[in-house]
């Protein structure tokens, strides 16, 4: 009986692994992230204006905690350019955080990259037109994953 156990598991996983049973995720708006940020403290700023030399950026939003951590929110003009962005800065941080703890998700809805270095955590992540980037002190990680799982990032 256990054998058959085993066995079923090894099948479900499998099959599993085989289809590529990933979450999908949909992106927010600008807006949408706003109301979230403001509505779990976090006071938000236009920033787009900081981003003027970039065509691509449509809206920049910074949301700020109290408590010493904020959450980059970029609104862009195409799925692509949100993946460009994603990927020039996870080269970038790959190139910083030499040795450092990383994890890559990669699917067909969204890409994400966090890595930990010394007593710095970083999580980069794009979905649709949507852009977000953190650098924090890792002592903030899980209010900041908190925050991220809250808003679907």
């Amino acid at each position: 009986m256990k054998r058959k156990i085993l066995l079923f598991g090894a099948f479900i996983l499998t099959l599993m692994m085989m289809t590529g049973c990933t979450v999908k995720k949909d992106a927010i708006t600008s807006d949408e992230f706003i109301s979230q940020a403001e509505g779990s403290g976090l006071k938000c700023d236009d920033v787009t204006s900081d981003y003027s030399d970039n065509s691509k950026i449509k809206k920049a939003t910074l949301a700020e905690h109290e408590a010493g951590w904020s959450v980059y929110f970029f609104a862009l003009d195409s799925q692509q350019s949100a993946k460009s962005l994603f990927g020039k800065n996870k080269k970038r941080l790959e190139a910083e955080a030499q040795g450092g703890n990383a994890t890559f998700i990669d699917t067909s809805s969204y890409e994400s990259y966090r890595v930990k270095v010394k007593n710095e955590y970083y999580y980069i992540c794009y979905i649709g037109d949507t852009f977000l980037s953190i650098h924090v002190d890792k002592k903030h990680e899980s209010e900041v994953q908190a925050f991220c799982d809250k808003i679907g990032y």
